[in-house]
């Protein structure tokens, strides 16, 4: 089954590889201009806004950029992919109005912050969300033409960071350059399909349509908000609970961990277009196939993280935070479990149409994390913090390897 790599997708690996790069260059090169710029409280500040944006951008993602990029691979006709193109676009237009008061309020309701222009500047970014077509580029296996506008984007970003941040009153600015790491790609995204390609975006559609295609990405959204919440909450108690020292240690690790896992995601990204394609007996070799690469660089990934362990401190964070070594670890083998998890969520469940048993398997798993958490944080501290994710994302695993048959029922042996 392995003898052939015909149908491993190696281009695209290679420019989502490229992309993921990129994403890490940007805080690498400018964190240490805007932290000294900016001060402690503007960055807080500033920190602040980009996490609304973040949470923002996945509230109008929604799902649609697996949903999409699944129902895209499928399609035969351009009139097809068109239909599937103007849909996404009309939901993401009814979550942006929708983001657009919860903004409002926020301004309304936190007068003190007063920064008017971050708001501005958010709420472009978050428009622009509604306008990307990553699903598109993913699901036509395309993906160069995100590899060039990512990197144009970046080396504008830095420029501006470089050249223009200087003092704290330069928190626009600042806000301007990290917001057009999303802005700039949705919109050269949005015009190549238009002018280059010449697809349409509006198209004739009726509201049955746009509401099955909400329905499509509900459970996608509803999971990735479990996930979110678990792993949020994690870190909020631990520092209510055992306060600010014990939860550097974490957070700190846990940063370490979730740069490494996100060598995972192009390989996964890769794949996932060419097994939404495949059926039957097809399907499940090109699914073995792509499971078998993805745990593998899991468990070399691991490997190096534990081998190198205290030289990645060294570099990374310094050798003040060496005590947390011991969440490190544990927080690295997790890795292995997410991996399992990612095949099985994203190129098993999505592309089978089991949706809603993922998005169970996921409510399950954060209602069991929210009842042992407390009490192995209450007990280890941080060290009972990273063994609560690791349970957490090991029984993820679990329940999809044990309900992974509803997603077949043809024979596969």
């Amino acid at each position: 089954m392995f003898k052939s790599f015909n149908d491993v997708p190696i281009k695209s690996i290679v420019h989502l590889f490229m992309v993921r790069g990129s994403l890490y260059l940007f805080p690498f090169i400018t964190l240490p201009i805007i932290t000294r710029s900016l001060g402690v409280t503007q960055f807080g500040i500033l920190s602040l806004f980009l996490a609304g944006q973040q949470y923002l951008i996945m509230l109008i993602e929604y799902g649609f950029t697996l949903t999409g990029a699944r129902d895209i691979s499928r399609a035969t006709e351009k009139k097809e992919e068109t239909q599937i193109l103007g849909e996404i676009l009309v939901c993401r237009s009814f979550i942006f109005l929708a983001s657009c008061v919860f903004i409002a309020c926020s301004y309304y309701f936190l007068p003190d912050y007063g920064y008017a222009g971050c708001y501005l500047i958010l709420l472009i970014a978050i428009l622009s969300s509604v306008f990307n077509q990553t699903h598109f580029f993913i699901g036509k296996e395309r993906t160069g033409f995100i590899v060039i506008s990512t990197a144009i984007t970046r080396i504008i970003s830095i420029l501006i960071v470089v050249l223009f941040v200087r003092t704290k009153s330069d928190i626009y600015i600042a806000m301007m350059a990290y917001s057009l790491n999303v802005a700039l790609p949705n919109i050269l995204s949005s015009v190549y399909l238009r002018i280059v390609l010449r697809y349409k975006f509006i198209s004739p559609m009726s509201r049955t349509h746009v509401f099955e295609r909400f329905k499509s990405g509900f459970d996608i959204f509803i999971s990735n908000v479990f996930t979110n919440i678990y792993s949020t909450l994690t870190l909020i108690y631990l520092g209510s609970a055992r306060g600010p020292t014990e939860t550097g240690y974490f957070s700190s690790a846990d940063k370490l961990k979730s740069a490494a896992q996100g060598f995972l995601s192009p390989v996964a990204q890769a794949f996932f277009p060419r097994v939404s394609k495949k059926s039957g007996a097809e399907f499940y070799k090109l699914w073995l196939k792509s499971t078998f690469i993805i745990v593998s660089i899991a468990i070399c990934i691991v490997v190096g993280l534990l081998g190198f362990s205290e030289i990645i401190y060294d570099i990374f964070l310094g050798k003040q935070y060496i005590s947390g070594l011991p969440i490190y670890y544990i927080l690295s083998i997790s890795i292995i479990s997410i991996s399992f998890g990612i095949t099985y969520a994203q190129n098993l469940y999505l592309t089978q149409g089991k949706t809603r048993l993922l998005r169970m398997i996921y409510f399950v798993v954060s209602i069991i994390h929210l009842i042992h958490m407390p009490l192995l944080v209450h007990y280890y501290g941080a060290i009972g913090a990273a063994l609560s994710v690791l349970i957490t994302e090991s029984f993820a695993s679990l329940l999809m390897f044990i309900f992974r048959k509803k997603c077949y029922t043809w024979s596969h042996s």
